[in-house]
């Protein structure tokens, strides 16, 4: 039974759904898995303890970065709070592409999770280190001295 507290309504998580809850669910990710691959950027996904980790291959630009905000809203919707992202084999990061690694981090923050971006290149950490990046998420074997 839903509490209500100064017209908040606060209900009980949901700890089963039905299967077409799920396959709509695992629809809605295909779709924009294959709309994100026809835009250049593929999303290889694994789960290691508590951290979704996500290799991006190919171009997180402005081309891909409105369906990739969309891929990880679906993301952080299942709970997830720690995100990696392997960018080893992301070919191209333009302004777009590194807004939206802004705003997974700020969607993380509101959450108390973590982004750590992780497998950079020399050119991609470079950038990343010309725009003070380091200070907003943490950059997998890099020395902030």
């Amino acid at each position: 039974m839903p509490l209500t507290i100064a017209k908040l309504e606060i209900t009980e998580p949901k700890l089963s759904y039905s299967r077409r809850e799920v396959a709509t669910a695992k629809a809605s990710e295909y779709v924009l898995e294959t709309q994100l691959a026809r835009r250049g950027l593929l999303i290889g996904l694994s789960i290691k303890q508590d951290t979704l980790q996500l290799a991006l291959v190919g171009n997180l630009n402005q081309n891909s970065s409105s369906l990739f905000k969309e891929f990880i809203a679906v993301s952080l919707g299942r709970g997830y709070d720690k995100l990696d992202f392997d960018l080893a084999g992301l070919k191209n990061l333009d302004g777009a592409g590194l807004a939206a690694l802004v705003w997974v981090r700020n969607q993380l923050q509101e959450q108390h999770g973590q982004l750590t971006l992780s497998n950079l290149s020399r050119e991609l950490r470079t950038k990343l280190l010309a725009v003070n990046f380091q200070y907003l998420v943490s950059l997998a074997d890099y020395d902030y001295q």
